[in-house]
């Protein structure tokens, strides 16, 4: 069995500005794109497990961007029953997703309690997203954001033990 902390995610291509380190008297500057909006949407599910995370970018977050993302799940992990736990959004349970989940029996979603994103593992995994690739930093162009997204997230499966800590208090692993 294959255990997944799943949610969805936001990267604006205008940088989150934060706290930063700068030279006394000497305000730091942050380049942005006034009234841009434009953004990245990532689905992601963890593998407190194993320590692994999975991803997937998508324009919108939908239902039809859920399913896929849920491809790619079955893609990734071949073998034995893979249980997605998630949040409540609309998209993780619609009309639409209930025949394709009906004929992937390998795949069992289970919910949280509603607002409850405390309880899901991965927003921690969200927040250092943030902090190490769009806090403080200015993308030109919304392909340069994606890249900065995908190369984060791959160098988080670098270290699979900062995922298992991740899911320390949610799941025993000994």
């Amino acid at each position: 069995m294959t255990l997944l902390f799943a949610d969805e995610a936001t990267v604006q291509l205008n940088p989150t500005l934060t706290r930063a380190w700068g030279l006394r008297g000497q305000q730091v500057r942050v380049r942005a794109w006034p009234g841009d909006r434009r953004k990245t949407h990532i689905f992601g599910a963890i593998d407190v497990v194993r320590g692994r995370v999975h991803h997937r970018l998508a324009p919108t977050i939908n239902g039809g961007h859920f399913r896929r993302f849920l491809r790619h799940l079955l893609r990734h992990c071949p073998r034995g029953c893979i249980v997605v736990v998630a949040d409540n959004a609309g998209w993780h349970k619609g009309r639409a997703l209930q025949p394709w989940l009906a004929r992937h029996r390998r795949l069992k979603l289970f919910f949280l309690p509603k607002y409850s994103p405390d309880m899901n593992p991965i927003e921690p995994l969200w927040k250092r997203l943030r902090r190490e690739v769009s806090h403080n930093h200015f993308f030109g162009a919304l392909p340069g954001l994606k890249r900065a997204v995908g190369t984060g997230l791959r160098r988080m499966n670098r270290d699979p033990r900062a995922i298992v800590a991740l899911g320390s208090q949610y799941v025993n692993v000994h």
